[in-house]
């Protein structure tokens, strides 16, 4: 998440619309533990809430090849218990995880044999596996982290996991502070990893939803062209070949170390008294000890560009031009120029909207985005073409609008409106404890806190002359990657007749939706639909069955009644009706 989005989008704290930006201050009180848990503490008291957020400074970016995706795999862990959370006998549940991991290490290890593997042992294993799996579930008191929140009048807990850093979410109403110390400390203290094989199928199986939607693979492959050696290059999701056979062992000395108090920052935002916020912080964060061992630092520095890039690709989508620069990482003072340049071109009122959009019609969307991160990011141009018009069209428009910025200095007038909204949106945004408790540990993680007052006071003392030496500097063609998605082509049935698949359900991406998938997939797998998948279709899961020809539909659409059946006998169809069934042209 680029922190300077969240800067005009996600601060909180309530100030008059009059306060000029330059006159703000956050109240923050800073602190360390003796472990190295940095705590940052602002009070609000006009409701009663806290805005919590743990942060810790991993992400993908601190993985390696053969061990991608380790950092989401870690968020998901975190939320499936402890040894005194989410269990009814730690004992017997340790045993078995010990059991699970020998024949999980013996899967892996004779499943990456590839063609040399033994696929009688293979189905011997998945079959020992299931049956430990099964005791293990019996063992497990399920969700009881949520749970517990939830009864005591907690609300949006939920994690996320970016390039740089990984948070845990969640509000509590301001009598229930000690209650989300105990179960933050137990969470970071006490972890056992259970359900780590079920759990990681459940990440490969989001990987598999980016992979089928029309332009998962487009914006993934512009990731690894635009980083040459930099770790930015892989999707925080991870590899699959890396996920398939992501080792226990491995993610738990991962854990060891990144997740150590010392990687840590704590912050609280809302209706609490710091003296007594901290004594118990203290009680339970603490004394949880120190890592081992400091977490390694991110060495690799990705060289420059010797020519532009370029990616042009196909899929069913509406056609799109990306151009990315390479741009500086967070506190790098030509970043306020850039902030500038991206309220300059984007917007209702800005540049692109103006000529692309509304003059030219070249364009149905086209924007700026400047980009800051832990690391060197970078600046992006994008438009989606009216048509007829086409990609490249819409490219060399963009062109013209980058050039304009080197070469005709920004008016005073427009400067001035820029930097009126600028300011604008900053104090109108400081008004949410979601917001700036977000924004000060995403923040903190990746630079200072204190860069969220010192960019935009930066922006503010940003000139033209500035802004035409930026782009001079940094939008030249030698230094961008190029990426153009064209809309695919229609199949000539009468040469390549269609596959078909028969379409279940849809159901959002809410986490509710997603188990209800992920059972649904279980029942349509039980039924005889062994490649039944779940994949993403505009932002929403769709549930359907392999692909077949037309001949086999008749066949299909029987098994389906089957899932119907047991369905109602649940008591799940009252929730989703099969009304929505459809045989739809498989496209992948």
């Amino acid at each position: 998440m680029p922190i300077r989005r969240l800067l005009v989008a996600a601060f909180a704290l309530a100030f008059s619309g009059a306060l000029a930006a330059q006159d703000i201050s956050i109240p923050v009180y800073e602190t360390e533990l003796p472990n190295g848990m940095k705590v940052l503490l602002v009070e609000r008291h006009e409701t009663p809430r806290i805005s919590c957020r743990m942060f810790f400074r991993v992400g993908s970016v601190n993985e390696r090849p053969g061990l991608t995706g380790v950092s989401h795999l870690l968020e998901h862990m975190m939320f499936k218990g402890t040894n005194r959370i989410g269990v009814k006998d730690a004992a017997r549940d340790e045993e078995l995880r010990r059991r699970i991991d020998v024949v999980g290490i013996a899967l892996d290890q004779e499943e990456l044999k590839g063609d040399r593997a033994d696929p009688k042992r293979i189905s011997d294993l998945r079959i020992d596996m299931a049956a430990l799996q099964k005791e293990e579930r019996d063992l497990i008191i399920k969700d009881e982290l949520w749970e517990t929140y939830l009864k005591n009048g907690a609300t949006g807990l939920n994690a996320f996991t970016s390039n740089d850093v990984t948070a845990y979410i969640v509000n509590i109403p301001s009598n229930r502070l000690e209650l989300y110390c105990w179960l933050e400390s137990d969470r970071i203290a006490n972890q056992c990893f259970r359900e780590f094989y079920s759990e990681r199928d459940v990440v490969m199986e989001e990987r598999r939803l980016g992979e089928n939607t029309p332009t998962g693979p487009f914006f993934e492959a512009m990731e690894s062209l635009t980083y040459d050696a930099h770790p930015y290059s892989w999707p925080v999701v991870g590899w699959m070949s890396d996920l398939l056979h992501l080792p226990r062992a491995e993610m738990m000395r991962y854990y060891d170390t990144y997740y150590a108090p010392n990687n840590a920052i704590l912050v609280l935002v809302g209706d609490f008294r710091k003296d007594e916020a901290m004594a118990l912080i203290v009680r339970y964060l603490a004394g949880i000890p120190r890592g081992a061992q400091e977490p390694p630092p991110v060495v690799t520095v990705e060289p420059p560009q010797v020519g532009e890039k370029r990616l042009v690709s196909e899929a069913d989508s509406e056609a799109q031009v990306i151009l990315r620069y390479h741009t500086p990482a967070i506190g790098h003072p030509d970043l306020a120029a850039l902030d500038v340049i991206d309220g300059i071109m984007s917007g209702r009122a800005g540049r692109l909207n103006k000529t692309l959009v509304r003059r030219d019609e070249v364009a149905v969307s086209a924007r700026g985005s400047s980009d800051t991160a832990k690391y060197p990011s970078v600046f992006t141009f994008s438009g989606t073409p009216k048509k007829p018009h086409t990609p490249e069209e819409v490219e060399a428009a963009l062109d013209r609008e980058i050039e304009r910025l080197k070469t005709e200095p920004v008016t005073a007038e427009e400067l001035a409106g820029v930097k009126k909204r600028l300011r604008a949106g900053f104090v109108r945004s400081l008004r949410s404890i979601d917001g700036l408790s977000t924004t000060l540990g995403y923040t903190e993680a990746n630079y200072r806190w204190r860069e969220i007052l010192d960019s935009q006071k930066a922006q503010l003392a940003v000139t033209a002359e500035d802004i035409q030496r930026a782009a001079t500097q940094y939008f030249l063609k030698t230094n961008r990657v190029v990426g153009i998605l064209r809309t695919r082509e229609p199949v000539d049935e009468t040469k390549f007749p269609p596959k078909w698949t028969i379409r279940v359900a849809t159901l959002s991406s809410s986490h509710e939706d997603m188990r209800e998938a992920r059972r649904l997939k279980e029942l349509l797998s039980a039924s005889g639909f062994a490649d039944a998948r779940m994949r993403s279709v505009d932002g929403d899961i769709v549930v359907e069955t392999g692909v077949f020809d037309t001949a086999d539909a008749p066949a299909a659409k029987a098994a389906l009644e089957k899932v119907n059946a047991v369905r109602e006998g649940d008591g799940k169809s009252q929730k989703r009706a099969f009304e929505d069934v459809e045989m739809v042209k498989y496209r992948p």
